[in-house]
């Protein structure tokens, strides 16, 4: 079994490029909105924007999680990027409008977080649904080559864009991705998901939570995470 293999099957591939391009128009949006926001308002407001993308995103992870072990993958991830095509759409029309920048681009990194923790779930559980279970090594190997490109051109590609044409452009761009992200699952074939028992929502998570509690690699595994991407975040507002 090789990576040529698992390049090999077509929907994986479509898959994978959908999803890379995605990621290309998610990092323009990042690096256009970081140098707008820091522009205007400095290192506090660069730090508040990327609090309201965790206070949309984290709330919510452990739901997008559980509706991707419940929905078809397929059908969470597009409609996960249709919203925000659709919210990074309504950004553009706010700004061209004359809305403040700053809490234009607030509530849209706040609402595009949210949206994420529905999409990178599914996502996730979408490639083994494609790939045979030996393949998957090479599949997720080949996967994360193409996320690592996406984010190593998309900042040199927004750094330009937003310096000769603004952030609005560099929305239009992010928004193309995602349209462009959806017609791409739109091809994939939609695998239903079969569970023995369907529980409640709420309490589905409640008890995730709880199994979390009792495991403790598991839980300091989620703390370090945590204390990394706050040192992280305090070394790129600092840089």
């Amino acid at each position: 079994m090789s990576m040529r293999d698992a390049w090999g099957i077509p929907e994986f591939r479509r898959l994978l490029i959908g999803n890379g391009v995605n990621m290309l128009g998610t990092s323009i949006f990042i690096i256009g909105m970081s140098w707008t926001v820091a522009q205007i308002g400095g290192p506090k407001l660069y730090g508040l924007i990327w609090t309201a993308y965790f206070l949309g995103h984290l709330p919510l992870l452990l739901y997008g999680g559980m509706v991707v072990d419940r929905m078809p993958r397929r059908t969470v991830a597009l409609i996960a990027d249709l919203s925000q095509a659709v919210l990074v759409t309504l950004g553009i029309i706010a700004l061209l409008a004359g809305f403040d920048e700053i809490k234009t681009l607030l509530v849209v990194t706040f609402l595009t977080g949210g949206a994420t923790a529905f999409s990178i779930p599914a996502i996730g559980a979408l490639v083994p649904d494609l790939v045979e279970e030996d393949l998957l090594p090479q599949a997720n190997a080949i996967r994360g080559v193409a996320m690592t490109a996406a984010w190593m051109l998309g900042p040199l590609i927004g750094g330009f864009t937003v310096g000769l044409w603004g952030i609005e452009a560099c929305l239009l761009i992010d928004v193309v991705t995602f349209i462009f992200s959806g017609a791409v699952l739109w091809t994939i074939t939609e695998i239903p998901v079969v569970r023995d028992e369907a529980g409640d929502l709420r309490e589905e998570v409640v008890e995730a939570w709880e199994f979390v509690k009792t495991q403790p690699w598991l839980f300091a595994g989620i703390l370090m995470f945590m204390i990394w991407h706050i040192g992280d975040s305090a070394i790129e507002i600092g840089v």
